[in-house]
C-alpha cells in the first residue's frame, strides 16, 4: 500500500508537470492575439491531463511498485527546463540555471532507470546549437549520476553480472515480429487493452500522429523558401536551418525519438513514456492547424492529419480505458478472481518453508501478511523468493569482449549456483511460462520423483498456475 501510494503521488506530480508543459507549448503567440485561439488553447491545456489519465500504461505505472513513474517525473521535468532554457535564450535572457536543472533531472532519471536514454536525443534536440546549454546540462547530469559510481565500484562484479545480463537480454531488440514476446510491435500495442481491436486502435493512434508530423514537416519546408538560386547550396542550408529551428519541428522530432527508442526497447512497461509526448505533439499540431478559420478551407484541408491526430488519440485512449474497465470488472470480474486465486495459493503453500514465486497475480504480499500475522499457521521462518527472469544470460562465453567475459564470470558458475539454490526450495508456485527458465524447467524434470504437482483452479482471464511441492 505504501509503495503504490508513492507511485500514485508521483503520478499527480507528473500530471502537474505535464500541464505546465502543455501550457508552455500551446501558449498564445503574438500572431494569435485577438483571435479565438486563446480560449481554444486554454481548453486543450485543461483537457490534455485528463486524456493522459485515460492512458492505460499511465494508470498501471501510477498503481504499481516500480520506478517508471519516478523516471517519467524526471523526464518531464528535464523537458520542462529545456523549454525554459530555450525560451530564455530566444529572449536573449539566457540563464545558466535552466539547463543545469534540466541536467539534474536527466541524472535523476538515469539513476532510477536506464530508459533515461530517451533523454539523450531530447537534450540534443532542445539545446543544439547552443553548446553552452548542452555543456551545462551535461554537468548537471554527471553531478547526479556520479552518486551511483561509489556503489558500482565497490560491487563491480555484482554490477557487471546483473546490469550486463539485462542488456544482453535485449539481443532480439530489432525483432518486429516473433520471439517469446511476439516482437516489438506486439509488445508496444498490447499495453492498450491487450486484445486485437484495441491494439489496432493504438497502432492507428501512433500512425496518425506520425502522419500529422510528416504533414507539418512538409508544410514547414514549403514555407521556409528563401530568395536565391534554386540549386544554391547556401539557400538550401539556410532553408534547412529555418526548418530545424522551428519549435514545432523540434517537438515532432522529440516525439519521434522517444517513440522509436521505446519501440526498439521491446519492454512492456515503456509505452508509458510515449503518451505524454504524443499528446503534446498532436495538441500543438491541432492548435496550429485550426489557426485559420475552418469555414474558409476546403473539406480536404480541414480533414488533414494535423487536425485529426489529437481527436483520434483522445478517442482511442478513452475507448481503450472504458472497454478495459468494462471487461475486467463487469465481464470477467477480475478482482474477485484475484482474491480467490490468492486464497487458493495461501492454502496450498501453508506448509512450505521456502516458496519460489513465478506467477501472476503475484501473492507475495498476501504471503508476507500471513507470515507476520500472530497465531498464523504459516511457518514464521517462511522465506518468500521472487522470480528473477530466467531469460538473463550469465554464460561468459556468450559475451563479445574479453573484458565483459571476465566481468561476467560468476564464481563457481551460475548454473551450479542456481542448482544449489533450487535444492533449498520446498515449493515452486509457477505459471505456464517454463521456457522463461530453462534451468528450472530441466531441474524439475530431472527430479520429478522428488516433487508432487498441485493444480490451482483456472480462473480466466488469469493464467493457469501450479504448485510444484517437494515430497
Amino acid at each position: 500500500a505504501v509503495g503504490r501510494a508513492f507511485s500514485f503521488v508521483l503520478a499527480l506530480i507528473a500530471l502537474a508537470i505535464f500541464a505546465l508543459l502543455a501550457g508552455r507549448l500551446l501558449r498564445v503567440t503574438a500572431r494569435d492575439a485577438g483571435s479565438d485561439q486563446h480560449a481554444l488553447r486554454e481548453r486543450i491545456v485543461a483537457v490534455l491531463p485528463l486524456i493522459l489519465v485515460c492512458e492505460l500504461s499511465f494508470q498501471r505505472a501510477a498503481n504499481t511498485i516500480r520506478m517508471d513513474m519516478l523516471t517519467l517525473c524526471f523526464m518531464l521535468g528535464a523537458f520542462y527546463f529545456l523549454l525554459r532554457d530555450r525560451d530564455a535564450s530566444s529572449n536573449r535572457a539566457g540563464s545558466w540555471r535552466w539547463p543545469l536543472i534540466a541536467g539534474v533531472c536527466v541524472g535523476g532519471a538515469a539513476l532510477s532507470h536506464p530508459i533515461a536514454v530517451l533523454l539523450v536525443p531530447l537534450v540534443l534536440i532542445w539545446t543544439l546549437p547552443r553548446w553552452r546549454s548542452l555543456l551545462l546540462a551535461g554537468m548537471g547530469t554527471l553531478a547526479v549520476f556520479s552518486l551511483w559510481l561509489p556503489y558500482i565500484l565497490s560491487h563491480l562484479q555484482l554490477f557487471c553480472v546483473q546490469f550486463i545480463a539485462q542488456l544482453v537480454r535485449k539481443k532480439d531488440i530489432l525483432s518486429l515480429f516473433g520471439g517469446d514476446t511476439g516482437g516489438v510491435l506486439r509488445v508496444y500495442a498490447a499495453q492498450y487493452g491487450g486484445q486485437g481491436f484495441w491494439m489496432l486502435l493504438a497502432g492507428g493512434m501512433v500512425l496518425l500522429a506520425i502522419s500529422a508530423g510528416l504533414w507539418r514537416l512538409a508544410r514547414e519546408w514549403r514555407s521556409s523558401a528563401v530568395v536565391g538560386a534554386p540549386n544554391s547550396i547556401e539557400v538550401a542550408a539556410e532553408r534547412t536551418r529555418r526548418v530545424l529551428d522551428s519549435e514545432v519541428v523540434r517537438l515532432i522530432a522529440s516525439f519521434a525519438g522517444v517513440f522509436v527508442l521505446v519501440l526498439l526497447s521491446s519492454e512492456a512497461w515503456y509505452p508509458l513514456y510515449v503518451g505524454p509526448f504524443l499528446l503534446l505533439t498532436t495538441a500543438r499540431l491541432y492548435c496550429d492547424a485550426l489557426h485559420t478559420p475552418g469555414a474558409s478551407l476546403p473539406l480536404w484541408q480541414r480533414l488533414q492529419p494535423e487536425s485529426l491526430a489529437l481527436p483520434f488519440a483522445a478517442f482511442a485512449l478513452l475507448a481503450g480505458t472504458a472497454s478495459f474497465m468494462f471487461r475486467e470488472h463487469i465481464v470477467y470480474d477480475t478482482p474477485a478472481k484475484v482474491a480467490r486465486f490468492e486464497a487458493a495459493a495461501l492454502d496450498a503453500t501453508r506448509d512450505c518453508r521456502v516458496i519460489y514465486l513465478r506467477v501472476r497475480p503475484d501473492p507475495y504480499f498476501a504471503l508476507r501478511e500471513r507470515r507476520a500475522r500472530p497465531g498464523s499457521s504459516s511457518p514464521q521462518q517462511q522465506e518468500i523468493l521472487e522470480f528473477i527472469p530466467g531469460k538473463l544470460q550469465f554464460d561468459p562465453r556468450e559475451m563479445p569482449f574479453a573484458g565483459l567475459r571476465e566481468c561476467m564470470a560468476v564464481p563457481g558458475g551460475h548454473h551450479e549456483m542456481l542448482l544449489r539454490r533450487y535444492d533449498s526450495i520446498a515449493c515452486f508456485l509457477l505459471d505456464p511460462n517454463d521456457a522463461w527458465e530453462p534451468p528450472l524447467r530441466d531441474y524439475l524434470r530431472e527430479n520429478a520423483g522428488s516433487f508432487e504437482t498441485v493444480a490451482l483452479p483456472v480462473l480466466p482471464p488469469l493464467d493457469a498456475a501450479r504448485l510444484v511441492r517437494r515430497r
